[in-house]
């Protein structure tokens, strides 16, 4: 019998560094996949589809929600839309495959919902807005208004960090990584 795979789950706000966790462990644990999500977002320079994402149009996307194709869904920053597939999940668990995605806050609860005994929530974040805010500025060309509008969606996504399994304090990216390298192989 095969055994059933884990979703490792990263909550927490924009520029915590989520996705630079993930593909730090991803280097050390080849045999963790990535969830592709689906998403309306443009495409960025360091991205390809499938991996990190499934790029569709707002068309496609709610054909999707209408014909149950994703677990969760949610729109984050102003019109973009994210959602994790079902059949990526599905199939993964069957055949024992560990995956790993960055979920906003109330799709990562759907989530866990959805699969309790497979699903492992780690809240990301540094240890301050300051940081976070430096994060944002230096990632993304952003007017202060947007900057303003993540910095009060993060305190809001803060409220969320008590109900995950894990917290990982993101100051220090290879030290953060270690620890969910850890957390990984802790619940393997």
């Amino acid at each position: 019998m095969v055994e059933e795979g884990i979703f490792f789950v990263l909550v927490g706000p924009s520029g915590a560094g989520k996705n630079t966790l993930m593909q730090r462990v991803k280097e050390r644990l080849p045999d963790l996949s990535q969830v592709p999500t689906m998403t309306t977002r443009d495409k960025r320079e360091n991205e390809q589809e499938g991996r990190e994402h499934r790029f569709v149009s707002a068309e496609r996307f709610q054909k999707a929600i209408k014909q149950n194709e994703l677990i969760e869904y949610q729109q984050v920053h102003l019109s973009d839309m994210y959602g994790t597939p079902r059949d990526v999940v599905d199939q993964a668990i069957a055949l024992g495959t560990d995956l790993i995605a960055d979920i906003e806050f109330l799709g990562a609860e759907k989530l866990h919902l959805a699969y309790p005994r497979h699903t492992v929530l780690i809240f990301v974040t540094p240890s301050n807005l300051r940081i976070l805010a430096d994060r944002i500025v230096g990632r993304a060309d952003i007017t202060p208004k947007e900057l303003s509008g993540r910095l009060d969606r993060a305190r809001f996504e803060m409220t969320f960090a008590p109900q995950c399994h894990y917290l990982i304090i993101n100051d220090d990216r290879e030290l953060a990584a270690q620890e969910l390298r850890h957390i990984i192989t802790t619940e393997r």
